[in-house]
């Protein structure tokens, strides 16, 4: 150790800079001159942060970010279940700021590909994408419903973030779906009770619950308090069901139609979205109005607060009215009932869409 002491502090700022944050913070405790050289060393940890992760896009505390992410890494490398579970506030916030600062090129992005290598881990998915009340009826033992509100909320953003609708499908000779009936013997319900719960079919008794939909909700995904803020693990449920339908039709397209949301955390980051290019073709033979025009709506690009602009591919979903209806005013239903689980087949239409945001003043 005396050996290492005598180097200058180029040679120390070299030698650290290759080693991992988590060793760096082992070595900072191993004698009292490493721990000065490395406490309160900004270039260092600053290189060592943009070797691992992306480069910010403003000035930050590099120390105090590196201690955070280190901390990050050993909850998501922890075997312990418990450990994930209860980090999961400190976890998600680090986690979406690893988002937010990523680079808008997921194929280039550190944190996209470190998120991607963690999240790999179904432990990690257990423990922080599946804590959302959603998973209180389905998913595995695995997982569980987080002890608040906010951290409910905080999971399900995290797993619309992951982007992969996390729902396990058994083969259909291995599962059956729990109708309890009053003339069912105890082992039969109990035969029924341990067949795998599709999160699909309570993500979809969610979506179609009209109980969801007031004007303290503004009749969409927000929460009823009248914060507008998101509702997060309604979100979570229109992503699960939507999944699973794009799932079944690119099945019965024979690949005609690509697989989407198959790759963690791939569209998350700002400014990942980039719109097809327009086609160009000459405009010397076209009326000069339509030239204005065109170079005028081209010109909302700049406009455009919500980064919308572009080519989409609209896909709607729909429950046979009858069954919706069925669903939510049955006789016998009463207002405050849980809904059961829906395993009733939807329509789907898919439409290639142009969208262009037009401002009012």
């Amino acid at each position: 150790m005396a050996t290492l002491l005598e180097l200058s502090h180029e040679l120390l700022h070299c030698i650290f800079t290759e080693i991992t944050p988590t060793d760096l913070s082992a070595v900072s405790r191993t004698c009292k001159d490493l721990n000065r050289y490395i406490s309160g060393n900004k270039l260092l940890h600053k290189d060592i942060y943009l070797q691992r992760y992306d480069q910010p896009s403003s000035d930050t505390s590099w120390e105090s970010e590196v201690h955070d992410l280190i901390k990050l890494e050993k909850i998501l490398e922890s075997s312990d279940r418990q450990v994930k579970r209860d980090a999961l506030e400190f976890a998600a916030g680090r986690i979406n700021h690893l988002l937010e600062t990523s680079s808008s090129d997921p194929d280039e992005s550190l944190n996209i590909q470190l998120l991607a290598e963690h999240f790999a881990d179904a432990a990690n998915i257990d423990a922080i994408l599946c804590s959302s009340t959603l998973f209180e009826r389905a998913g595995g033992e695995d997982q569980a419903p987080a002890m608040t509100e906010e951290l409910r909320q905080a999971s399900a953003k995290l797993h619309c973030m992951y982007g992969v609708p996390i729902d396990e499908i058994p083969s259909r000779s291995s599962f059956t779906i729990w109708r309890p009936k009053s003339e069912s013997s105890p082992s039969s319900c109990t035969r029924l009770r341990s067949r795998p719960k599709l999160t699909h079919t309570y993500a979809r008794s969610k979506v179609y619950d009209l109980r969801q939909y007031t004007e303290a909700t503004l009749w969409g995904p927000f929460r009823d308090d009248g914060t507008q803020r998101v509702d997060w693990e309604k979100v979570e449920a229109i992503m699960v069901v939507l999944g699973f339908n794009l799932r079944k039709f690119t099945e019965r397209s024979d690949g005609r139609f690509p697989m989407i949301w198959d790759e963690p955390f791939i569209g998350a980051t700002p400014n990942s979205y980039i719109a097809p290019p327009a086609s160009t073709g000459p405009t010397e033979k076209l009326d000069p109005d339509l030239i204005k025009i065109r170079e005028l709506a081209l010109n909302l690009n700049a406009l455009d607060p919500y980064g919308v602009t572009g080519t989409w591919m609209r896909v709607v979903c729909f429950l046979d009215f009858n069954d919706l209806y069925a669903f939510n005013f049955a006789p016998g239903l009463r207002a405050d009932d849980q809904r059961p689980p829906i395993d009733t087949e939807e329509g789907m239409l898919g439409v290639e869409e142009n969208v262009r945001v037009n401002l009012i003043h």
